[in-house]
């Protein structure tokens, strides 16, 4: 008997406005949350902060919070509140008001629920990542059923003289275009054009290029006295440390500064790609060496630092949202049950107005 007591009680208070105004407070700071804090599996925090902060935000996955154990539980415990108000009022409204008054509040609540479940869902089997494709490379990504190969990328500035009145080193891309092929077991099975706005959907999977981040990745081969090459890629987004003599000697290379223009179109004497070569002095200073070119290497010390291999490079996003059939589903439920417990409200109230006349 104490426990069927205890039971109404709980079952009583999750289907009561005291559980449900929390929660719904809880989702919605978490929301706000969420849309201030940059979001993403591979996300990475900044390397300077506290390591209670970066433990911190490993437990509670602040950097994917629409994908957090906790953001699920708020969403489930929403969906059981809901579950549980439409068992208990559903046999009152259908005594006291009929069968159809019940039938739209059922179907609205449904579809708030197949709404929460997609949400849920989508947190379990949903994912964001982005990453940047290179000319010529195949991209593999853990969770997708394919990997991406950028085969050509296409860019397109605007006239010299169209953003003159900005300066004369004003440039904007007017257009943007990865040719890529997507492979699964080795076997191509999809080439697409993609751009800014322009994403593919493939084996549910979503391909979207980003519009600004663009740039190139090139090679820096290290000559030594003796004649003997040590190639080192540079990859703008993550700079390796290029040390000699035990470490003793480090230096970085960080970005190129490429003219696209005239790569594309002529070859020309003038230099189209510089790098500036920086020297990391043990007192943690940085002193600059000079600048690299593809015309002439930087003589550096012993050695000679050179730039070859110069590819394009695209930022993409890759993401799954396997709660869209589940939102248009729900909608469609919630907006039939509101409309069908509208008319019904119509309805009666007309009769009761002829009744009384």
């Amino acid at each position: 008997m104490a426990w069927r007591n205890v039971s109404k009680n709980l079952i009583s208070f999750i289907a009561s406005v005291k559980f449900a105004i929390p929660l719904l407070i809880a989702i919605a700071a978490a929301s706000i949350i969420g849309s201030l804090i940059p979001q993403g599996r591979n996300v990475k925090l900044a390397s300077d902060i506290p390591e209670w902060i970066a433990s911190l935000n490993r437990y509670l996955q602040l950097n994917d919070i629409f994908h957090s154990w906790w953001y699920i539980i708020l969403l489930g415990l929403l969906g059981f509140s809901l579950l549980t108000v439409a068992i208990k009022r559903f046999p009152r409204v259908y005594q006291q008001r009929g069968r159809g008054a019940a039938l739209g509040i059922l179907l609205a609540h449904l579809g708030i629920l197949t709404i929460l479940g997609g949400m849920v869902y989508s947190g379990f089997s949903g994912f964001r990542y982005y990453t940047r494709l290179v000319e010529g490379d195949v991209t593999v990504l853990p969770p997708l059923p394919f990997v991406i190969k950028l085969d050509e990328f296409k860019l397109k500035y605007y006239p010299e003289e169209t953003f003159k009145h900005w300066g004369p080193d004003a440039r904007f891309p007017e257009k943007q275009e990865s040719m890529i092929t997507l492979f699964h077991h080795g076997n191509p099975f999809m080439k697409a054009a993609i751009a800014p706005g322009q994403p593919i959907i493939a084996k549910g999977v979503t391909l979207l290029p980003a519009h600004k981040d663009i740039g190139w990745v090139f090679d820096l081969v290290i000559t030594d006295l003796n004649g003997r090459e040590k190639v080192v890629p540079i990859w703008p987004w993550a700079p390796p440390l290029i040390s000699f003599y035990g470490g003793q000697q480090r230096y970085m290379a960080h970005s190129l500064n490429y003219d696209w223009g005239s790569a594309r179109e002529n070859e020309g004497n003038s230099p189209r790609a510089t790098t500036e070569i920086f020297k990391l002095q043990s007192d943690g200073t940085v002193d600059s060496m000079g600048f690299a070119t593809d015309k002439e290497p930087l003589q550096v010390g012993a050695f000679t630092m050179a730039i070859e291999s110069i590819r394009p490079y695209t930022g993409i996003h890759v993401y799954v949202r396997p709660e869209k059939p589940f939102f248009i589903t729900g909608f469609i439920a919630l907006l039939a049950g509101l409309v069908f417990t509208f008319y019904r409200r119509t309805s009666q109230s007309s009769g009761n107005s002829t009744g009384l006349q």
